[in-house]
Order: structure tokens, then C-alpha cells, then sequence
């Protein structure tokens, strides 16, 4: 499996106040924003092995979890298990799932099918939630005891990218290959919010939610109780859905062709390179993409999207040129 180097997950670094912790391909890393460190793994190398630093390898580094300030749990993607980074020694340890082996079962010892995106339940902070990708489902890890089980599978979910709670609510929206899902604790089944609610057709198309069509769209972030981002990867775009009105928009219209990394400038001039995630750091909305993380400057009004594109200065040219 090739290496594709992108940025795919962010969050503040808590064992390091003031960085960015960041999910760069097959490695782990922080930043101040004038030097970057690798923690684990090397964007350069992929499989699996537990160690110290450099020497850990992974096969995407797809999300994390900071379960302590000094203990992250990594959703290794292509190693079929989650697994703990100790940021005193960068030591790497097996935690949840059985790496190297896909599958599904719940309780101690869990299987998981090319794992995700991994969120804290925010009602209780010892839960973790787990986009299971190949398993059409979304699991709980439970970091005290280790133990597994599932909040939801079903087909109509198929390939679950990314999931995100509502403020402190039991509502949950999920990203699947070809659309976007809404579930609340309690319901049969997820229903469809955005894109088709029974085929798996992946395109690219703005309007009504009942004909907007997504392509892999990954990370969300909610801008306010009517106003949901979702990263649209594979069609380079962020999209902005409008939860009042039931309609979708982009937040950038310009064209990103024969530029891998996107274009920036205002609203018309502006463009993505395979978006993948959001991270709200110093007021300053980031998301991370191909090679660059990406700065939102000015308002995202509802649908409207007055605002530029910018790199995020201290990091352009910086951590993610290759």
C-alpha cells in the first residue's frame, strides 16, 4: 500500500500546550509553527511494527484520540486496530483491536475492519467513538476497560468515513462514501440527511439535500446549530449544509485543476486539495488536505461563505512539503 500524504487529523496538543498535534499520513507530529517533530511512525515508511519514535510503523495514521494528556490512542487504518503513543517515551503499544487481523467482534477482543475516524463521546469521556469503515458501523471503545461494543450497524451506512456529536446531544451526524446520515441513541436505524438515501452513487451536485451528491467526504465541524462543514475529499471541496433549509453549498467556487494542493483567495478564486478534517485552533478555523493545513479567514455566513482561503502561515512551506 502506497503512502498518500495528506494531513488527516488535527487537534491542540495538550502534552504541549500552544502546538498543533497533526496525523501526517503514516506518522504522528507536533508543531509550534516554526518546527515540526515527528512522535511516532515516518510518513516515508508503512507496516507494522510496535517501537520507539521513528522506528513505529503504521499504514495511515487516519485519526486520534489525546485519551490523557500524556497518552494518545492512534486509529491505525490500515492495521485494523487503535493503538497507544506514550508522549514521554514515543513508545507505541497495541490497545484496542487486533492489528494485522480484519474482522468484527465486540467485547475484549475487539475486531475492526479499516477503522476511521475515532471522536470522544462527550457525555462520558472514557468513551470513545470508532467509524468502522468496512463494517458498516459505528463502535464505542471503552479506554478503562478496554471493552468494546457497537452503537450501530447497518448497510445503509455502508463505508462510514467520519462521525461527529451534536454539542452534548445523543444525535450524531455520520459521513458515508456517497452521503451524509443523522442517528440519535434509541432510533431502528440512521436516516439518510444529505445525498441518496438508498443507492451508492458518488458524484458531485449542490442543492436540496435530496439531490446533493457527495464523494468520500470525510471530517465535519458544526459552525453553529444550522450550519454543518463536511470535508468533500475526493471532490476537493468543503461543503456547507444549511440544517434549516435543507440545501448545500461550497465554501470555495475556484478551480483547483492542475494544482494538487488547491488554489488561494476569495470565495471565487479559492480551492481545496482532497480536504479531509477540521480543527478550530486560536479562532482560527484549520483543515487539513493534501501536503498543507488550510486557513478559513473571515465569516461563513450560513450558506453565503463570505470569506478567503489562505495557508496557515507559521505552517506553509514548512511541515508538509515533501
Amino acid at each position: 500500500m502506497q503512502a498518500q500524504l495528506g494531513v488527516y487529523h488535527i487537534e491542540q496538543d495538550e502534552f504541549i500546550p500552544g502546538n498543533l498535534l497533526y496525523a501526517d499520513s503514516d506518522a504522528l507530529k507536533t508543531t509550534d509553527g516554526k518546527t515540526s517533530s515527528t512522535i511516532v511512525g515516518d510518513v516515508l515508511a508503512q507496516g507494522y511494527n510496535e517501537g520507539v519514535g521513528v522506528n513505529a510503523r503504521f499504514i495511515y495514521i487516519c485519526s486520534f484520540v489525546q485519551i490523557m494528556k500524556d497518552k494518545v490512542m492512534v486509529v491505525d487504518h490500515g492495521n485494523n486496530c487503535t493503538r497507544l503513543v506514550d508522549r514521554h517515551t514515543r513508545r507505541t503499544t497495541p490497545f484496542v483491536g487486533q492489528c494485522t487481523k480484519s474482522g468484527y467482534v465486540d467485547g475484549p477482543n475487539a475486531k475492526f475492519a479499516h477503522p476511521l475516524d475515532a471522536a470522544r463521546y462527550k457525555n462520558n469521556p472514557s468513551m470513545i467513538l470508532l467509524a468502522d469503515l468496512k463494517n458498516n458501523a459505528i463502535r464505542v471503545i471503552n479506554t478503562d476497560t478496554k471493552i468494546t461494543h457497537t452503537l450501530v450497524r447497518d448497510d445503509v451506512i455502508r463505508d462510514v468515513r467520519s462521525i461527529l456529536q451534536h454539542g452534548y446531544m445523543n444525535t450524531f451526524y455520520i459521513s458515508t462514501k456517497s452521503g451524509i446520515f443523522r442517528y440519535s441513541i434509541g432510533d431502528k436505524k440512521p436516516t439518510n440527511l444529505a445525498g441518496p438515501s438508498k443507492s451508492f452513487f458518488t458524484d458531485y451536485s449542490e442543492g436540496h439535500f435530496s439531490h446533493a451528491l457527495f464523494r468520500k467526504p470525510s471530517g465535519m465541524f458544526l459552525l453553529n446549530d444550522t450550519a454543518l462543514l463536511v470535508a468533500d475529499s475526493d471532490n476537493h471541496r468543503v461543503r456547507v449544509l444549511d440544517l434549516a433549509r435543507n440545501v448545500t453549498s461550497t465554501v470555495c467556487n475556484g478551480d483547483r485543476r492542475g494544482n494538487s494542493v488547491g488554489f488561494d483567495g476569495n470565495k471565487d478564486e479559492c480551492s481545496f486539495g482532497r480536504p479531509t478534517t477540521f480543527c478550530l485552533f486560536n479562532d482560527k478555523l484549520l483543515i487539513g488536505q493534501n501536503y498543507r493545513i488550510r486557513q478559513i479567514e473571515g465569516k461563513i455566513e450560513g450558506v453565503t461563505g463570505i470569506m478567503s482561503c489562505i495557508p496557515y502561515s507559521n505552517f506553509f512551506g514548512i511541515i508538509l512539503v515533501y
